[in-house]
């Protein structure tokens, strides 16, 4: 026969020893679930949203402004210096409409938007 073939056999003499159980601390749950308040922060079921501070911001820059909102770069950093960076201004000019019911007009030069006028 071949060395391939030959199976080793099972030796039943080792028996099984079971040790005595070491006297240590008890065990504790662990402490996720004590600080799970803490870190849940998906909201519940009909609970208010938290308000929204960029269209507050747009609004009392435009209030400063006699409502009107000229998009040059000292108005844009001035804005991000409050809050509210450029690529959001968009976003926050909709929830002026949205959230406080402001008509907001867009007036363009070419494509792009260069001021925005907001009735107050």
């Amino acid at each position: 026969m071949s060395e391939v073939n030959i199976v080793n056999p099972v030796n039943p003499v080792n028996p099984v020893v079971e040790s005595a159980p070491v006297n240590s601390a008890p065990m504790v749950a662990p402490a996720p679930l004590s600080m799970l308040p803490q870190f849940a922060t998906t909201p519940k079921r009909g609970v208010a949203r938290k308000p929204k501070r960029e269209p507050s911001i747009l609004l009392a820059y435009a209030i400063e402004h006699s409502g009107r909102v000229e998009l040059t770069p000292a108005a844009k950093a001035e804005l991000a210096q409050r809050g509210l960076p450029e690529h959001r201004i968009p976003c926050a000019v909709y929830d002026v409409r949205k959230y406080f019911g402001k008509t907001v007009i867009p007036e363009r030069k070419g494509r792009a938007v260069a001021a925005y006028t907001i009735t107050l």
